[in-house]
Parts: C-alpha cells; structure tokens; sequence
C-alpha cells in the first residue's frame, strides 16, 4: 500500500474516532438516584443523618421525628403518616421476629426472604382491620431498616419502595466514644450532642441530647450502649 496513502487512512481513523468519543453521551452521576429515572413531577429525598433516599410525589412531605425515624405525609394525609422508614440495630433474623413476637398471628398473612433495594431483606405481608399492609425488614450493613409506605388509598406503594436507595457513607458523622474509654467523670462544659442509643435486648434505636460528648459517652449500661453521637442537640438535628 502506498504509504502516503496508508497515513492518510490512520489519520482519518483518528479523527473519526475523536469525533465518535466526543459525541458519546455520558451517563450522568447519580447521587443516589438519577432524576430522569422518577415519575413526572417527583422530587428525591436524601436523609442528612442515614444513608438513604427516596423519590417523593408532589407535594409528599418528609417528618423527621428522630435521626433515626422518618415518617411521610401528602397533602391529604398531613395529620396521618403513610408509612416510615425506621432503623434498628441487631440480627435481622431477631428484629423481625421480635416485631412478629407483638402481632396476632392471624393477621401474618406472609413471611418470605427476599430482597430491598439490592440488600437482603425479609418481607411480612398482613391483613390488618384497615387492609392489607407490607413491611419489609431490610439489612445494610450492621444496621436494619423497617420500611412500610402505602399511597392514599391505603395500598403498598409499589412505585415509590422502587425508588429507595441506599449509599455507602453517612451524610453526617456519626463520632465514636473511643476518646471518652475508661472515663468515669466528665467536666461539665456545656457542648451539647445528639447520642445514639442501642437498646441491647430489641435493637430498638433512641436518640438523646446530653451536655457534651464524655458525658453522652459514658452514659452506656447493661441494657443500652451508646453508639456515638452528632454534636449539637437532637432537636436541631431533625429540623
């Protein structure tokens, strides 16, 4: 081959590669979920103190009544709640049978492993005196997340659970107490914090607002471990 020719052929090879690279469309970032992905008029969601989103309908609100607990409303429903994301601490396989341990068994209508948002998950379907509910049990990392969301009709709303996503870090950080280990008296300025509270037995979470972080820290018993802590108080934390 005539090798004028030959590098006029590699040099169009190249440009018409470069023009094919600029051309591409790249996917763009999602942080957690992709706008584009939702319904018409949806918005998303991102939890500032857990590792989660969700896509809210118009109008649908967010209640944070604790770090840990948070609870949706739409304009029909302000007063009550259509459901909630709530964390736990523990065995997957004991929160949820401590929370079927409370119901009438005759109102399990299913009790199934499956999966949540790409994380293993129980799922206990019942049938309650206001109609059928769906609460899913769901593992990501060492924590376990309860979620229940139903539309205003009262039936599991399918379409929104499939928007829920979880990420791999937390918007705020949670601190350790390892500064505080072995400490037995604290000084008494007054830097307020938020603590997290493991219930040992239940895994049930709670949250409280101590004077500074040795004293929140130090504050760990047989029955509850205090896991770490926001600084501030916990009333700022869910405004």
């Amino acid at each position: 081959m005539n090798k004028g020719l030959l590098i006029l052929l590699i040099a169009l090879s190249l440009i018409a590669a470069f023009l094919l690279l600029k051309n591409i469309k790249r996917q763009p970032a999602t942080f957690p979920i992709d706008n584009e992905q939702l319904p018409k008029n949806w918005s998303v969601y991102k939890s500032s103190t857990l590792p989660f989103s969700v896509g809210l309908p118009p109008n649908w609100q967010v209640q944070i009544q604790t770090p840990t607990l948070f609870e949706f409303t739409s304009p029909k429903t302000t007063d009550n709640p259509l459901g909630f994301v709530e964390l736990n601490s523990g065995l997957l396989e004991k929160i949820t049978q401590n929370w079927v341990d409370k119901l009438n068994p005759k109102t399990i209508l299913n009790w199934e492993d499956t999966d949540f948002a790409g994380k293993k998950a129980q799922k206990i379907n019942l049938l309650l005196s206001n109609g059928p509910a769906e609460y899913w049990f769901v593992k990501n990392g060492k924590d376990i997340y309860i979620i229940n969301i139903t539309d205003e009709n009262g039936q599991t709303f399918t379409q929104m659970l499939t928007t829920f996503k979880f990420f791999d870090f937390l918007p705020i950080t949670l601190q350790n107490c390892q500064a505080f280990e072995g400490a037995e008296i604290c000084t008494q300025q007054f830097e307020p914090v938020c603590a997290r509270i493991n219930t040992n037995e239940t895994g049930l979470i709670s949250w409280e607002t101590f004077g500074n972080a040795c004293t929140a820290c130090i504050s760990s018993t047989t029955t509850k471990t205090i896991v770490g802590y926001f600084e501030g108080n916990c009333e700022e934390i869910t405004k």
